[in-house]
């Protein structure tokens, strides 16, 4: 019975050719063994006999090769058709996500070369395919939803066009002030090997090509609280996701003069807000620190606010402004210092200028965003040949990151090697990091991935 039901099922898979191929092979050949006996056997056929043999023989042959040419015109219109739209979202953060409806997503993490991997880095490619069995027709709308971690998610309209395949990142634009979908490049093969006939997308906008202007389609943070202290407390977390930081940038950027006001003077035994969002303006993501800028640029005016803060007799507005002129970049600081000295030759501003040139008390730190939060990198060089700062900085890192390694394994990745990378989720341990390191005779600097 189960002979019967596997050839049941191969008849009914193969259709025609089946019926073709078993045609050809019993009934033809058994009417030409039939044909040829009664011209071999003794005493011979009849003539009647042997045309009656010979039209049976012909027509079986005839019938046979007419049900081969039906079973090819059957496969060349019947045949099962498979139709793939694919592409690639290249260099993807560990905060940043993709997910759609209708196309089936695959995220691929990336091999970054060099010391940085041992930070835990991890950068990605989203893979996406979708499979119809009817031909993609040019203009054919796909979607995406992307968003950053605790943020709302945006659209990304992506259009059929059949093109070969590309990859694309997604890109802050600061001149229209959205996320856009770029074209990078066609690459020579997909992460989808296995896939084929790649279709890919046009831009939303055509006098924008290789573009996809996001709709932000995800609702905001309705029940955020905007009270200056919780805005506050919200950027100064360092565990807050960036997509959160971001609406909370974007809600200080709409609050009315006297709230606004209220924000900037608010408080906090961490460090002045001003500090926070001048780190947050170097923010490894582009949006976040675009909206810091724009806050600490357009809103506040932040050039004219330290002025009229170094020169005021409030000693309390004066020490909070040289605390916040150390977290500028030195030329800018040095900017500022110059134009008040134009106006007035005070011995304050001039003591302050030889600290900004001298860098030494420059606090310039960089945020980078993460799956877990804000994670501050600090680079530390040394001598190699130091054997005393080298021992100095082994005991240092050891005891200071989080691992169960014992001094000698810390010691075996401290070997031969002339620089290393560090981080933590923390303001505070980067700064008492970055004073380690520089007592043990290294060298310390803030940098961002």
């Amino acid at each position: 019975m189960s002979d019967f039901e596997n050839w049941t099922k191969l008849a009914y898979q193969f259709g025609p050719f089946m019926f073709a191929l078993l045609f050809c092979l019993i009934i033809t050949r058994w009417g030409y063994k039939i044909y040829q006996r009664a011209n071999l056997r003794t005493p011979p056929a009849s003539d009647r006999e042997k045309n009656t043999y010979r039209i049976y023989f012909i027509s079986t042959a005839a019938f046979g090769f007419l049900l081969v040419i039906t079973s090819v015109v059957w496969w060349v219109f019947n045949q099962p058709s498979v139709y793939i739209f694919k592409g690639e979202i290249a260099g993807l953060r560990e905060y940043e996500k993709i997910v759609s409806n209708e196309l089936y997503l695959r995220r691929v993490e990336v091999e970054i070369p060099g010391e940085t991997t041992e930070n835990n880095l991890r950068i990605s490619n989203e893979y996406f395919v979708y499979v119809q069995e009817k031909p993609i027709t040019d203009g054919q709308v796909f979607t995406l939803y992307y968003r950053k971690e605790n943020g709302r998610h945006e659209l990304f309209n992506i259009n059929y066009r059949g093109d070969e395949a590309a990859k694309y990142e997604i890109q802050w634009d600061e001149d229209s002030g959205k996320n856009v979908l770029k074209y990078i490049e066609s690459p020579k093969e997909s992460g989808l090997s296995f896939l084929v006939n790649t279709a890919y997308a046009e831009p939303l906008q055509p006098e924008e090509e290789g573009q996809f202007l996001v709709q932000q389609i995800g609702k905001k943070h309705t029940d955020l609280d905007l009270s200056a202290k919780n805005l506050v407390r919200l950027l100064q977390n360092e565990r807050t996701g960036v997509g959160l930081k971001i609406e909370v940038l974007e809600a200080v950027l709409g609050l009315e003069d006297e709230s606004f006001s209220e924000f900037i003077k608010t408080s906090t035994t961490k460090e002045p807000v001003i500090i926070t969002l001048l780190d947050l303006s170097r923010h490894t993501d582009k949006e976040l620190g675009f909206n810091a800028r724009r806050i600490l640029n357009d809103k506040l005016k932040l050039d004219n606010f330290l002025s009229l803060s170094l020169v005021s007799d409030d000693p309390e507005m004066h020490q909070s402004a040289k605390s916040i002129l150390f977290s500028l970049e030195s030329p800018r600081a040095n900017d500022i210092l110059e134009n008040i000295l134009q106006f007035q030759n005070n011995p304050r501003i001039l003591e302050l200028k030889e600290i900004i040139l001298s860098e030494r008390k420059s606090r310039i730190l960089i945020p980078s965003g993460s799956e877990k939060g804000d994670r501050y990198y600090v680079k530390a060089a040394w001598d190699p040949e130091n054997s005393e700062v080298v021992t100095c900085l082994t005991n240092l890192f050891n005891g200071a990151l989080i691992s169960v390694r014992t001094i000698e394994e810390e010691k075996k990745i401290m070997a031969d090697r002339k620089n290393r990378f560090v981080y933590w989720y923390s303001k505070e341990w980067a700064l008492r990091m970055a004073l380690e390191i520089e007592r043990c005779g290294g060298t310390a600097e803030f940098v961002g991935f």
